[in-house]
């Protein structure tokens, strides 16, 4: 819009119409701290495009090296305001009252971590709007998104070293970082592979390709072969409790009764079947349904992929108004997760996919 009011420190303007209205009268006092949920800008600002599916904005984004103005500070941006009658918002009007500063990830999910540069470009933003609206420079007036609304942003943004880097920027100072937190102890991690702001058809699709491909690997703990003592075999299948124990069962009881028609089906049991960790186990099957070219084990992994990997291995709407996907399972070992990494974005390059190999990246969960 045109004699849109940004601060000096913009590096640039979007030049597309983003989402915004009228203050209504409202006085600026508080400034709400967001992530993009992303590590592409590009990704984040066209869902703030006028029309766009996802009804969002904000009026300005930060990377490591830009504070980009998207929506003049006169004007209302769409960016903390409930999602609906069940999540009301924490304080009054706060779209109308407020500016929001969007932040740029270095990584994705779980952790959304901001670059150190991006925190600095932020605090200065920060503490120049307090100054010109009066604002106090505290956290009583400088606010996580998740302060206000049901949501997991800012991420893994922390709010109280922006304010205490704004603070020095007031002062005049120069900020000096934060003494480092203690690390943790560390824990062994599983690779997943995330997949962000994809279509619900891509997402759809992708899901379905990934659970058929890698159900080696993303199953390899749930589902194994355990030799017995006497020369036979116990399938083990770890199915948690509830619906999915229950389908699995159904599953591997129509299996058996195709494959090995005379196994007696009495042997399958439950092992802590009231506990998150109950197993499955068909005990006292023959060596040759795990000896041959085409294992037991092998197939009822690939029977159970859909059950197994349900919540697991997933699509799920964002924000923005597109779909983020969740590779995980059992994870892949460090020596796979580069190279299944290389071939989903591979994958993702069919010709009725034509995903973006950038927005396919590994994580650890």
């Amino acid at each position: 819009m045109a004699g849109e009011v940004f601060s000096k420190l913009i590096t640039s303007v979007n030049p597309k119409i983003m989402n915004s209205g009228s203050r209504g009268g409202c006085k600026i006092d508080r400034i709400i701290l967001h992530h993009n949920a992303t590590t592409n800008k590009d990704v984040a600002m066209n869902t703030w495009v006028q029309g766009g599916a996802a009804g969002t904005s904000a009026h300005y984004e930060i990377t490591p090296t830009e504070i980009i103005g998207c929506v003049g500070e006169q004007y209302a941006a769409w960016h903390a305001g409930g999602t609906g009658p069940a999540d009301p918002p924490r304080i009054a009007n706060p779209n109308y009252r407020s500016i929001g500063l969007e932040n740029l990830n270095s990584t994705g999910a779980p952790n959304w971590s901001i670059d150190p540069r991006t925190i600095t470009n932020c605090a200065k933003l920060v503490a120049d709007i307090c100054k010109r609206y009066n604002i106090p420079c505290d956290r009583q007036h400088v606010l996580g998104h998740n302060e206000v609304t049901s949501t997991a942003c800012p991420g893994g943004m922390n709010v109280d070293e922006v304010v205490r880097l704004a603070k020095q920027f007031l002062n005049g100072s120069a900020p000096t970082p934060s003494k480092p937190t203690p690390a943790p102890t560390p824990q062994a991690k599983k690779n997943g592979i995330a997949i962000d702001n994809v279509s619900k058809d891509q997402a759809t699709k992708i899901v379905q390709r990934v659970q058929t491909n890698y159900a080696w690997t993303l199953l390899r703990d749930k589902v194994k072969a355990v030799k017995q003592k006497d020369g036979r075999y116990t399938l083990s299948i770890r199915t948690g409790r509830g619906k999915r124990q229950e389908q699995t069962r159904a599953r591997l009881s129509q299996e058996l009764k195709s494959y090995y028609p005379g196994y007696m089906q009495q042997n399958v049991a439950v092992v802590n079947g009231d506990k998150d960790s109950a197993t499955l186990e068909a005990r006292n099957m023959p060596a040759s349904a795990f000896n041959g070219k085409s294992p037991f084990d092998v197939h009822m992994r690939k029977m159970l992929k859909d059950i197994l990997l349900d919540g697991q291995t997933y699509a799920k709407a964002n924000a923005y108004g597109t779909y983020d996907v969740r590779i995980k399972g059992e994870g892949f070992n460090d020596h796979d997760a580069p190279i299944v990494l290389k071939q989903i974005k591979d994958l993702g390059k069919a010709k009725d996919l034509k995903i973006d190999p950038t927005h396919i990246k590994g994580f650890k969960y």
